[in-house]
C-alpha cells in the first residue's frame, strides 16, 4: 500500500521539477520505498519535520548513499539523512547524520560522522561497526589494490 501522503512531504527541494530525469529517478524511489515496510520511518520522519528546523528529506546524494550501503553492507535504509550532534558543546564539533533501517519488527539507527559525500566515492569502501544493540556506525577505509 502506498503512503503517497507522507511520502511527498519527504521529497527535498533540491530536485528539479521540470526534469524528467529527475521525475523518474522519484518514481523509482517512490516505487522502491512508499510502502507499509516503511511507513513507521515515514510517519517519524514527518512527524520530526514539523516540529524541527532539520528537514530529514530525500536528495538525490542521500538516495545514491541508500543503494550504497545495501550494496556493502546489505542494511535497506531509508533514503532520507536526519543530521545530528554528537557532542554536548557546540565547541566539540562533532557532528554526523543518520539514516533509519527496519530490522526485523525494530527500527534502528545508521550513523556516520562522515558527510555522504565522502563516503560516496568508489575508492573508500564503507565499513561498519555495531553500535548499541542494533545501531550501526559508518566508517570509510581506502580500498586497497591487490598488486599482482
Amino acid at each position: 500500500m502506498q503512503h503517497y501522503h507522507l511520502f511527498k512531504k519527504l521529497k527535498a527541494d533540491s530536485w528539479d521539477w521540470l526534469s524528467d530525469e529527475d521525475d523518474e529517478l522519484w518514481e523509482e524511489i517512490r516505487k522502491e520505498f512508499d510502502n507499509d515496510k516503511w511507513k513507521p520511518v515515514m510517519e517519524l520522519l514527518v512527524n520530526q519535520n514539523m516540529s524541527r528546523g532539520n528537514k530529514a528529506l530525500i536528495t538525490k546524494t542521500s538516495y545514491k548513499l541508500a543503494k550504497r550501503i545495501k550494496e556493502e553492507q546489505d542494511v535497506d535504509v531509508f533514503p532520507a539523512i536526519v543530521k545530528i550532534d554528537y557532542g554536548s558543546m557546540a565547541k566539540m564539533e562533532r557532528f554526523g547524520w543518520k539514516m533509519y533501517s527496519i530490522f526485523g519488527d525494530h527500527m534502528r539507527n545508521v550513523y556516520s560522522n562522515w558527510s555522504p559525500k565522502d563516503l560516496l566515492p568508489k575508492k573508500y569502501e564503507i565499513e561498519s561497526e555495531v553500535f548499541g544493540a542494533l545501531d550501526l556506525e559508518l566508517h570509510r577505509n581506502l580500498k586497497i589494490k591487490d598488486k599482482k
